[in-house]
């Protein structure tokens, strides 16, 4: 009997060694895996704090607020699709973007009553940095269009530079026009210190 409690006592010892083990080496995997980057993604602008990267327009007063519908644009590498869609677009919103571009400057305006640090800028020329919300499509939710995209922050550069103009934020995905401004305005109070 004695012999035998032994036996059994050594075997659940085993046991429990082999499942302490495996519990383990599944956290370490998970731990692991959980914390790698897929290997094939591209980096978006705003996957390092938004607020370090909009300390650039610190300084900068004067913002153009455009909506395009340009369909799905290639943001890997330089933009310069993107930046030459924003140099040619009108800055007056035709009347289908209404919708989008209203709901961003509602939550525009705002910030700027409230903040004093920004001012609106009629034309591109004006502009010391361009928002710029890429309108992809409208769903309906409760049967009320609701228009997604991707927001982008463009700053002009030292005109003397090659390229005058550069994205320096993009949204971390496609979002209604309302969420994306207010990601953005979030980050920008960051950035000047505003909250």
């Amino acid at each position: 009997m004695i012999l035998s409690v032994m036996k059994g006592s050594g075997h659940c010892r085993r046991i429990g060694l082999h499942l302490g083990a495996a519990l383990l080496m599944s956290s370490v995997f998970s731990f692991a895996l959980g914390n790698s980057k897929p290997q094939n993604t591209q980096p978006n602008h705003s996957a390092t704090p938004g607020s370090a990267v909009l300390t650039q327009l610190n300084g900068k007063r004067s913002v153009l607020l455009l909506v395009l519908r340009a369909g799905v644009l290639d943001t890997q590498g330089d933009n310069q699709a993107l930046l030459d869609l924003a140099l040619k677009a009108d800055p007056r919103p035709p009347a289908r973007h209404h919708l989008a571009y209203d709901a961003m400057a509602r939550k525009l305006n705002g910030y700027i009553k409230k903040y004093r640090s920004v001012t609106a800028a009629e034309e591109l020329s004006d502009a010391d940095f361009i928002i710029v919300f890429n309108l992809l499509e409208y769903r309906r939710i409760l049967n009320v269009p609701y228009p997604y995209g991707e927001l982008f922050v463009i700053v002009k550069q030292n005109p003397d530079a090659k390229i005058p103009l550069a994205v320096i934020w993009k949204s971390r995905k496609i979002q209604w026009a309302g969420d994306a401004i207010n990601d953005l305005i979030r980050d920008l109070k960051t950035a000047r210190g505003e909250l």
